[in-house]
């Protein structure tokens, strides 16, 4: 019987992928394609499932109903793997920088490294492509791939940190937690660095974490080497940088060469960077990554300056008054957009603080710009989805980027064109 895959995108796609080089039967279920329908679910071997399907989702159900098994992508590639370490990266926050810094800094001290999973290249892809049994493989995984995880055994995990997200999926805080807690279960060796939200949350929730659980606080900025200005001292990348720096301390690099290794890392787009448009004095920052509360507080304790907050789109589940409360202590003015943008501004408005509903994400840039004079920093950090308007969070990342330019680029002709103006009346 062929092997049913759930889903046509990426995670699909890596299956196939795989099982073409195993010589497998296979057949594609996708909802704008094929149905899957319980005679398919009867006469399949096994169903492998892209992560966006949720939990109740129908086919699932159909799935279960004839007593298939349910394998994630994720937990299908793992079955392929032989001597690999896999080092498992999870966390609310900060999951693909903490990847994509550890796979830097080991590629350039000459091991030999993939990273793939939930930040764009699925695992089963990279099974396919073949992988050396020397090989490290960092894996980001979501919750979503952690949920039902049976026999992907991490030889390292890394969890972050811990905040609500994803209740619209998970249903819960707790189901949330739980999906993720599932590695420090799974884990062969024991090796475990999380972060110490994972265990305050954790132990609030009822779960245990054993003695090898290793806690990591966020490195203290003064103590860093990198410069007065690099982009890894923000109060989010100092967290990521801490559990990356203490895993390759435990592998036996030197302190001193691992910030030579890191210092040219690049970090991934629109996580709190700046937009290299500077306007009479106003600085611009894109953090469209931010889809939850706690993202965004992280964007906010970066800054010392009056602070304007855009923010708003779809939201996952979240506690909405909850997020308002928290942030308000942050920002001096709100400028809100997206599904959770009117309710926002009512709780802004019922509690004192200044915000003004905004119909879309120019509209707020230059609202933003007209009420900010001068030394203010404009902190786009959405803390909701992008879905609302925006394909994902890179387009909407890529949107404010053009607002902005555009903006500082029609600011320049008007003072160009005054200038010029000036000087004919003047006979200069």
């Amino acid at each position: 019987m062929p092997v049913a895959i759930l889903g046509a995108g990426k995670s699909g796609q890596g299956v196939v992928n795989l099982l073409d080089r195993m010589e497998w039967e296979y057949e594609i279920f996708d909802e704008q394609e094929r149905a899957f329908e319980m005679a398919d679910a009867r006469n399949c071997s096994v169903v492998i499932t892209s992560p966006g399907f949720k939990p109740n989702h129908s086919w699932i159900i159909r799935a279960i109903e004839a007593g298939k098994e349910i394998l994630s992508e994720v937990e299908f590639g793992t079955l392929f793997l032989k001597k690999q370490r896999v080092v498992s990266i999870t966390g609310t926050n900060g999951k693909t920088s903490v990847t994509t810094m550890l796979e830097h800094v080991a590629r350039n001290s000459q091991m030999k490294v993939v990273a793939g999973g939930n930040l764009g290249i699925p695992l089963t892809q990279l099974v396919a492509d073949g992988l050396g049994s020397e090989t490290t493989v960092f894996l980001e995984t979501s919750s979503y791939q952690a949920r039902n995880l049976k026999y992907f055994k991490p030889t390292d995990v890394v969890w972050t940190n811990f905040a609500p997200d994803h209740l619209d999926y998970h249903g819960t805080k707790k189901e949330y937690f739980r999906s993720k807690y599932r590695l420090l279960e799974l884990n062969e060796f024991k090796k475990c660095m999380v972060g110490r939200s994972v265990v305050d949350e954790g132990k609030k929730m009822g779960f245990d974490f054993p003695d090898s659980v290793e806690i990591i606080d966020p490195l203290i900025k003064e103590n860093v080497p990198l410069g007065e200005n690099h982009f890894l001292l923000s109060n989010p990348q100092l967290e990521n940088l801490a559990f990356v720096e203490k895993w390759f301390l435990h592998g036996g690099i030197k302190r001193n060469e691992f910030y030579k290794l890191i210092r040219n890392y690049v970090g991934q787009p629109f996580r709190l960077q700046k937009v290299e448009s500077n306007i009479e004095g106003v600085n611009f920052w894109n953090d469209s990554k931010s889809t939850n509360l706690a993202s965004t507080i992280a964007a906010c304790k970066s800054f010392t300056r009056k602070l304007f907050w855009i923010g708003g789109g779809q939201s996952k589940g979240e506690e909405i008054k909850s997020f308002a409360s928290s942030l308000r202590p942050f920002i001096d003015k709100a400028f809100l957009v997206g599904d959770t943008g009117p309710e926002l501004h009512q709780i802004f408005q019922d509690c004192g603080s200044w915000s003004t509903l905004c119909k879309n994400l120019k509209e707020a840039v230059e609202k933003a710009v007209s009420f900010s004079g001068r030394s203010v920093d404009i902190l786009f950090s959405p803390g909701f989805a992008s879905f609302d308007t925006h394909e994902n969070y890179v387009e909407r990342g890529k949107a404010f980027d053009r607002i902005v330019l555009d903006l500082k680029k029609a600011r320049e002709i008007d003072t160009s064109l005054f200038v010029q103006s000036f000087a004919i009346q003047t006979g200069r």
